[in-house]
Parts: structure tokens; C-alpha cells; sequence
């Protein structure tokens, strides 16, 4: 066995099965050059067991201060709401098991500090953006889609306006409201920040990883809006407990398969070089996206005679909902497989 060295790297050359009367040309063509990571580095070398190496985590400080400013959130609402903060917690679930998904892969495909960041911005100034482009949206809408009704509708309590008549406006104001203002504005909102850092990585778990951070980070600070909001209004526990529960197990999943969806169409756009478009990659998320809220909406308009009593819409509204969210998982299992995508389980 012969040992080779030079200034970068230190390999060995191992033979392969071979018969003792092979010619010293055959002989070294079956020689292979398999790197032997320097003992100094061990940073680089993979453990025997398989597992990856632990690395060093860096956060820069922009993550520092917003990782810090958290609890402190908790402690405001604790203070202002503490019906809300007790179920808020509950919404923090999901980013705990993407930050468990992240430990479990190498880090090389994605960086903490970028995760962070991302989040941060769906969790802050996304969230704040978005907000404010719909309520411009919704108040256009409204005035384009109840021209008729618009002074009813201005002065009307949210009551009023679910037993509003339902005319072709109406459903059109849903409409516009599911896709366009809520669903376009905010996956909109995900394709900018996951673009954005699109440059820093070229393996599709880091895409992948990034694209989950912003949608999380925008779905927990909805969901905590809210749940703030109906806490205003009720200080019933069972009712925020089960709006807390259906926002993360429904909601949060709605907004993830979206940016995954998102994800995916730009992998194909940069590291798979097809030629799409920014409606391209949009459509199905906003597609998903704006369906289920519509539908939502739409079942929260009606009236409990109206589909045979409480218990036939909360049947109706889950098998709605059931529907949309198979129907998104199997489009992210179909296109994964099509264009080979490998995101290292982060969705099953």
C-alpha cells in the first residue's frame, strides 16, 4: 500500500481484489483514491457511527435579539391576555420540530443563522407588510364587490355582515378576499424571502429548510393574532383551546405545504434550470391556499339550519379541510418524486 500526499488533502490508494500474477500497469488501475480526513480537522471528517459532526453554530446578531425578544412577547400577552398566553406556547410546536429536523440533518445544507433570519422576517416585518396590503385590499374589495351596500357595510358589526344577502357580490368578496388578498399577498411574501437567500445555498434540503422557517414564522404570528383577537371576545378556555388546536394542527399546515410547494418550484427554476416563471411557481400554493380559505369562509357564512345543525358543519368543514390538505400532500409527494427532490424527510 502506497501513501500520497500534498498540500490540501492526504489520501491513500487501496487495492482492490486482484491476482498476484497482475502486471504492475493492471495493478495500479485498480487502485481507488479515497480521502483520509486530517486528524487536525476532525470538523470535516464523518463520525464512524454515520452520524454527522457536531459543528460550531453561529447566529448573527440580528438572530441574537429576536431569539431574545421572544419571551419577552410571551410576557406581554402574559400580562395583557393571560387566556391567550397560556395557549400560545401551543403554536411554537411546529418550530421546534423544524429546529429538530434541522439538528438531524447535516448542517452543511442549512445554516442556523439563516433559519433564524427567515423566520424573523415572517414572524416581524413580513407579517407587518402583509398586513398592511390587506387591509388596502380587503377595503377596495368591499367597496367594489358591495357598491350598493357600502354604507351598510362600513357601519356594520361582523355579525351583520355574515348574515349579510348573498348575492353575486358577496361570494365575489370571498372570492377576491381567499385568493388575492390572503393568499397571493401572503405566499407572495414567502416566495420574496425564500428568493432572497437562494444564492447562499445549492443542496434542495436547504431550500427546502428556508421555505418552512419563513411560512412557520408568518403562521405562528397569525395564529397568535388570532387567538388574541377571539380571546377579546370570549373567556371561555374550551373555545380558545379548540381554536388554538385547530390553528395549529390545520392552519399551520396549510401555510407549510404552501412555502414547501414554493420550495420546490424554486429548486426546479435554479438548480434544476427550468424556465419558469414567478406564476408558475406561485399557482398551486395560491391555488391551496386561497381554496381553503375560501371554503372557510363560505362555512362560516352559513347558518347552522342551514347544513342540519352544529354538529353537520363541524362534519362539513372537516371533510372540507381533510380534502385540501391530501389533496396538497399528495401534489408535494407526486412533484418530489417527479423532479427527484431529496429534502431529507422533512415532510413525509
Amino acid at each position: 500500500m502506497a501513501n500520497t500526499t500534498n498540500s490540501n488533502n492526504t489520501c491513500f490508494l487501496a487495492a482492490t481484489d486482484h491476482d498476484e500474477s497482475s502486471s504492475s500497469t493492471e495493478l495500479q488501475q485498480q487502485y481507488v483514491r479515497i480521502p483520509i480526513y486530517n486528524s487536525c480537522n476532525k470538523s470535516a471528517a464523518p463520525s464512524i457511527s454515520g452520524e454527522q459532526p457536531i459543528q460550531e453554530v453561529k447566529l448573527s446578531l440580528k438572530s441574537k435579539i429576536f431569539l431574545l425578544l421572544l419571551p419577552n412577547l410571551w410576557l406581554v400577552l402574559l400580562i395583557e391576555n393571560k387566556l391567550c398566553a397560556t395557549f400560545t406556547p401551543i403554536f411554537f410546536l411546529p418550530t421546534i420540530l423544524l429546529i429538530w429536523k434541522w439538528w438531524k440533518m447535516p448542517r452543511v445544507n442549512a445554516e442556523l443563522d439563516l433559519i433564524v433570519r427567515l423566520y424573523a422576517i415572517g414572524f416581524t416585518t413580513g407579517c407587518l407588510v402583509v398586513l398592511i396590503i390587506e387591509t388596502l385590499l380587503t377595503g377596495i374589495f368591499a367597496r367594489l364587490c358591495f357598491i350598493d351596500q357600502w354604507e351598510n357595510y362600513r357601519n356594520s358589526t361582523d355579525q351583520r355582515i355574515l348574515n349579510a344577502n348573498r348575492t353575486f357580490g358577496y361570494y365575489t368578496f370571498f372570492a377576491l378576499t381567499s385568493y388575492i388578498t390572503a393568499s397571493f399577498v401572503e405566499e407572495s411574501l414567502k416566495y420574496w424571502a425564500i428568493n432572497s437567500v437562494t444564492k447562499t445555498t445549492a443542496n434542495t434540503s436547504g431550500y427546502l429548510m428556508y421555505a418552512l422557517a419563513v411560512a412557520l414564522g408568518f403562521s405562528t404570528i397569525e395564529n397568535i393574532g388570532y387567538l388574541y383577537k377571539s380571546s377579546l371576545s370570549t373567556d371561555k378556555i374550551w373555545e380558545i383551546a379548540a381554536l388554538a388546536i385547530f390553528r395549529v394542527c390545520i392552519s399551520t399546515p396549510v401555510h407549510v405545504m404552501s412555502g414547501y410547494l414554493i420550495g420546490i418550484g424554486i429548486i426546479r427554476r435554479d438548480l434544476k434550470q427550468e424556465p419558469l416563471k414567478i406564476w408558475q411557481i406561485l399557482f398551486l400554493p395560491v391555488f391551496y391556499h386561497g381554496t381553503f380559505d375560501v371554503l372557510l369562509m363560505i362555512h362560516s357564512s352559513l347558518k347552522n339550519d342551514e347544513l342540519g345543525g352544529t354538529a353537520a358543519r363541524l362534519v362539513v368543514a372537516l371533510i372540507s379541510v381533510f380534502v385540501i390538505l391530501t389533496a396538497e400532500l399528495l401534489t408535494i409527494r407526486y412533484q418530489r418524486k417527479k423532479y427527484a427532490i431529496n429534502d431529507g424527510d422533512l415532510i413525509t
